[in-house]
């Protein structure tokens, strides 16, 4: 017997920026007001380790509902779950971009009430550079390889692993915000005097005008890999207005977005636990009242 709870995060509202759900074990069911559904996540069985992760970068842009419930699976399978959820701010000029969806990994879709973009990408790109090195890149750029993930501003999401005694230089770009966050055992960052990151920890890495370099590097004594996360960017040099699931640049936008919900123009909300059949007769029935098609 097997008690869950809860069952994950019914339908609520986004607008203006982008979720990136980063699934290492276990995964998600995905369905949302302009009549998507997919299921994502890793195998059953999955240690974590992200050879079989799998990514959903979201842009909610404009605005919609969708609920996010855990994947399940059947009664005797684990109900195990690791995942990271990092939300990316859009620029100002793209605060309205269309709805869209790019998965990466092992995924499933159901048909969709409108024209929703749906990219499905492939496996979650990897590298390694050098002995005991592996680079998992989610976004951007690490080592010859590229994400195929579309970004609005230049960023990069890079998953790394790194065995005892070995090292890994990453050269970030110019003018780059920077966060490294400890997922499993420790890294040294930074040289010559480099310091010790503890698991569970994170560390702002000084910005820097000129190309700077991320070193990281495991002691030879150490009994584990380092397992952590690089989160990088441009930094877009914009207010930033936020409340509860808007991201925008002034106040009086999120009153706007607050009357777009109310008006309905975000799509519909419905009990998580009706069936597919059920929810979209009920996406459909609200476009159609509104004499628009999802999305508009």
């Amino acid at each position: 017997f097997r008690l869950l709870l809860p069952e994950g995060f019914p339908a609520h509202p986004h607008r203006g920026f982008e979720t990136v759900t980063y699934v290492l074990r276990g995964g998600l069911v995905h369905r949302d007001s302009l009549g998507v559904k997919k299921s994502y996540g890793a195998p059953r069985g999955s240690e974590g380790s992200g050879e079989d992760s799998a990514v959903q970068w979201m842009t909610a842009g404009r605005g919609l509902n969708h609920e996010e419930m855990w994947r399940t699976g059947e009664a005797l399978e684990s109900s195990d779950q690791e995942l990271f959820q990092i939300w990316v701010n859009l620029p100002k000029a793209h605060k309205f971009a269309p709805p869209r969806m790019q998965m990466l990994g092992s995924a499933t879709e159901s048909s969709s009430a409108a024209g929703t973009e749906v990219r499905e990408l492939g496996p979650v790109p990897s590298v390694s550079p050098s002995q005991g090195v592996t680079v998992r890149i989610v976004a951007g750029e690490a080592s010859g390889v590229t994400s195929p993930v579309e970004t609005y501003s230049d960023l990069a999401i890079l998953h790394v692993t790194i065995s005892p005694g070995c090292s890994w230089t990453w050269p970030r770009p110019a003018g780059w915000s920077c966060l490294v966050y400890m997922r499993r055992g420790e890294a040294l960052l930074g040289r010559p005097e480099a310091t010790v990151l503890p698991v569970h920890h994170t560390a702002t890495v000084e910005r820097s005008s000129e190309n700077d370099e991320v070193v990281l590097g495991v002691d030879s004594s150490a009994d584990c890999d380092a397992d952590l996360l690089i989160l990088a960017g441009a930094p877009l040099q914009e207010p930033v207005a936020m409340g509860a699931n808007i991201v925008m640049n002034a106040r009086w936008e999120l009153d706007e977005a607050r009357r777009d919900i109310a008006q309905g123009l975000f799509g519909p909300s419905w009990d998580h636990e009706k069936d597919d059949a059920e929810w979209m007769k009920t996406v459909k029935k609200h476009w159609d009242a509104l004499s628009l098609t999802p999305g508009d």
